[in-house]
């Protein structure tokens, strides 16, 4: 869609005219972003959910037993699982990072010390890798309920929010209430989206801050 910049009389323009172009633009922006995001997501879409972990070994499963495939987007019974498999398959490795991060952080002489004391792996693991490892595990709750309140890109590279309504979340919702033209509805679902992470995120937060050991 061109571009229509407004008219201009002596620096000045009619507000409507700006309100269109600037509407216009905003308009232009979400379809390139989506375009985008479909491009980089559609070929990864394909790779991870018919080639490789975690479906794969479902798909070989299934057919050794004579079954034929399984259409994990297509379905709108399972769809939503599927999506939620791959992006917990696609959380995994920055959550193994931060899980190294904290355990790599405790102090040895821990170690040490409930060596002596006679503890064995399994009572190390209890009494000192998983209570000092908290902060971390922590830090893992918190990105993943917030990065799933308000996931959307792997949701509309995938099914676009269907079959029908059977994957839409919040945000895609808000997408598709901006692309509609409701435009202030839209941004009362932001609105609203923002006070709801922040009416769960900030209590979850104090909650898992107070079970942490100094």
């Amino acid at each position: 869609m061109p571009l229509t910049r407004p008219a201009a009389d002596g620096g000045s323009c009619e507000a409507g005219s700006l309100l269109l172009y600037i509407s216009e633009i905003m308009e232009k922006k979400a379809q390139i972003m989506d375009q985008t995001a479909k491009a980089r997501l559609r070929p990864l879409q394909k790779q991870i959910l018919y080639d490789n972990v975690p479906f794969r070994p479902c798909k070989k499963i299934i057919q050794f037993f004579g079954g034929h495939g399984i259409d994990w987007l297509g379905n709108p019974d399972i769809a939503l699982y599927s999506v939620i498999m791959t992006d917990v398959w696609k959380g995994v490795s920055i959550a193994t990072v931060i899980y190294i991060a904290g355990i790599t952080s405790i102090d040895k002489n821990y170690y040490e010390a409930a060596s002596i004391d006679g503890a064995n792996g399994w009572q190390r693991l209890k009494s000192i890798t998983i209570p000092l490892c908290r902060p971390a595990m922590n830090s893992v709750i918190i990105l993943s309920f917030i990065g799933g309140l308000r996931s959307f890109d792997l949701i509309w590279a995938m099914t676009n929010g269907g079959p029908g309504f059977a994957t839409d979340v919040m945000a895609s919702i808000v997408y598709k209430q901006y692309a509609a033209g409701f435009y202030g509805l839209s941004t009362a679902g932001n609105v609203i989206m923002f006070v709801l992470i922040a009416l769960l995120g900030f209590p979850l937060q104090k909650f898992l801050l107070s079970k942490e050991v100094d």
